[in-house]
């Protein structure tokens, strides 16, 4: 417990210059020392195996390194990650899987994440959305939760927790 709290104190300490001048390269810091950290890539919280059920979340990015990363962070605080590299790919994933969850970038070459989030609520109007995205696109009722790719993944798992958490209430 010690350890995720200095880890988030590091990431708060190297986000404020961030914060006040927009995104720049100390912003990557944060993501580097998030996925340097041993413990935090490699030691999955426990999660009660009480429920069967975890919750499945869909992440939506043209980036590999990024889609790898969510993966990873998601996985170890318990939930199932499905992921896809575009848009029309998400939504062939949404009509084959039952998902609980949207995490989408918004540049993404083809369908951008504005498109997409708007798609995916025509097929499954409750699907909470979070957009996690270097650009902060114009509102949208279809996107739940925005959030820019600067405050890093532990700030995306705190995100998406307050969303849904990692099982069902079944």
């Amino acid at each position: 417990m010690r350890q995720i709290a200095h880890l988030l104190r590091t990431v708060a300490q190297a986000l404020r210059p961030s914060i006040r001048a927009g995104f720049n390269l100390e912003a990557r810091h944060v993501w580097q020392d998030a996925c340097s950290n041993p413990f935090a890539m490699a030691h999955p919280l426990e999660v009660p195996e009480t429920n069967p059920h975890r919750t499945t979340v869909l992440c939506v990015d043209d980036s590999p390194d990024i889609l790898f990363i969510c993966r990873r962070f998601l996985e170890s605080r318990g939930y199932e990650v499905l992921t896809a590299s575009n848009g029309e790919a998400a939504l062939q994933t949404l009509k084959e899987h039952p998902v609980d969850a949207a995490i989408t970038d918004n540049e993404m070459p083809g369908m951008d994440g504005l498109q997409l989030a708007q798609e995916m609520k025509h097929m499954q109007n409750d699907l909470p959305i979070l957009m996690f995205s270097s650009a902060h696109p114009d509102f949208s009722p279809s996107v739940d939760c925005y959030l820019e790719k600067s405050y890093g993944p532990l700030a995306l798992v705190k995100a998406l927790q307050g969303m849904v958490p990692a099982l069902s209430e079944m």
